[in-house]
């Protein structure tokens, strides 16, 4: 699913920057879905042979391409309509409603599965999130107002051609400071759920139920605590409270695996879970607010949505099977603790990239606002000193 991504995340960006974010976005929501609903429908291969399976498979691959805009799409969105001291905010409240969404997901799923549903009810999710996606369309085609960003390029004749050639011709720096901090973010999402779910699924022996009903509250508790991270990042600043997490889930991350290597239980493991989601939990939220400010607005939203999908096209199937693979290497079931810490090392160099990019980042005694050729604005004003400061907060990016 993930392989096309970065396609999907190339085309929506294009279309973002070109065309608009509004317009992007309905039409990557308009395109989602398709997928859905053909697979609710889908007939099996007893009544059409290999079809089935090819059909499966392209829907797969065209839902990954559509996903590729959505995310990078809605935090360039977000961000642009935000006040530069709710920016984290509005950033975690993004990752809050995604986490709501996997576990609406998951006991949608879960309710399908039971033994009182008719043969057909897997097919019930597809269908309930066909339905959705159609009417999260119309409310966005209602209510959604282009971001004065975006506006303000396109009347001022701003608007760039080919935005990603751009990209790659003039802001490598800029993406591959995007790049890095995504590694870190990429690396702790998908180990703390893909890798850590399977360690959860086969170490206890628990039936698929068990299993559903822990991962719905492991994923609500993160939707709940992530915008106290969001407000507390705005306080700080984003790169301070981003590098503070970055250093405290290195310094965390290998006593947490070790006290699962050798007090390994249920309830250590739940305990285990909840502490590495708020670690990694509290990186997302800051950083979906900063990513959109490394670029310039005219190539915002495709150098966003290529950092995302390009790292999680190649880190979403590689971080559960490297993490395997360090176990078996070194026989310690601790060292995925160690790829984890590598990521972060990664981010660290691209926040200290971000540094030597944009100078007025380094300290807080430096209040710069950004605009479209400069990309960066505030990253370590705390909301205290940011109220006295007005003309700070009549330029928002």
């Amino acid at each position: 699913m993930s392989s096309l991504r970065p396609v999907g995340g190339v085309f929506f960006g294009h279309l973002g920057d070109r065309f608009g974010r509004k317009k992007a976005l309905l039409v990557s929501l308009c395109l989602s879905s398709i997928s859905p609903f053909i697979l609710g429908i889908l007939p099996t291969y007893n009544h059409i042979g290999i079809v089935a399976p090819i059909c499966l498979l392209i829907c797969r691959l065209f839902q990954g391409f559509c996903s590729g805009g959505e995310l990078s799409g809605a935090s360039v969105f977000l961000e642009e309509h935000s006040a530069e001291n709710k920016v984290a905010f509005s950033a975690s409240l993004l990752r809050s409603v995604g986490f709501f969404g996997v576990a609406f997901g998951t006991i949608v799923a879960y309710l399908s599965t039971l033994p009182l549903m008719p043969h057909w009810g897997w097919r019930i999710p597809f269908l309930v999130g066909a339905l959705l996606t159609i009417v999260l369309y119309f409310v966005r085609l209602k209510y959604m107002v282009e971001t004065s960003s975006f506006q303000k390029i396109e009347k001022s004749g701003k608007v760039v051609s080919f935005p990603l050639a751009e990209i790659l011709k003039n802001s490598k720096s800029r993406l591959a400071c995007a790049i890095a901090l995504t590694v870190y973010a990429s690396t702790a999402y998908y180990m703390s759920t893909i890798y850590v779910g399977s360690v959860l699924k086969t170490a206890f022996n628990l039936q698929n139920y068990q299993i559903m009903a822990i991962n719905t509250g492991f994923v609500l508790f993160l939707a709940f605590t992530t915008p106290f991270f969001g407000l507390w990042a705005d306080r700080v600043g984003l790169r301070n409270f981003l590098l503070k997490s970055l250093w405290w889930n290195i310094l965390l991350a290998y006593p947490l695996f070790w006290l699962m290597k050798n007090h390994f239980s249920l309830k250590n493991f739940i305990f285990f879970q909840a502490v590495f989601g708020l670690l990694c939990a509290s990186f997302y939220a800051p950083f979906v607010g900063l990513l959109p400010k490394l670029f310039r607005v005219e190539e915002r939203y495709s150098g966003v949505a290529l950092s995302i999908t390009l790292v999680q096209a190649v880190l979403g199937g590689l971080t559960p099977l490297i993490s395997a693979l360090l176990v078996f290497l070194t026989g310690d079931k601790a060292a995925p603790a160690l790829f984890l810490i590598g990521g972060a090392m990664v981010a660290i160099l691209g926040i200290k990239k971000v540094e030597d990019l944009f100078p007025e980042a380094k300290t807080r005694s430096i209040f710069k606002t950004g605009d479209a050729d400069q990309g960066v604005s505030i990253l370590s004003v705390s909301n205290d000193q940011y109220k006295h400061f007005p003309q700070v907060r009549s330029k928002v990016i």
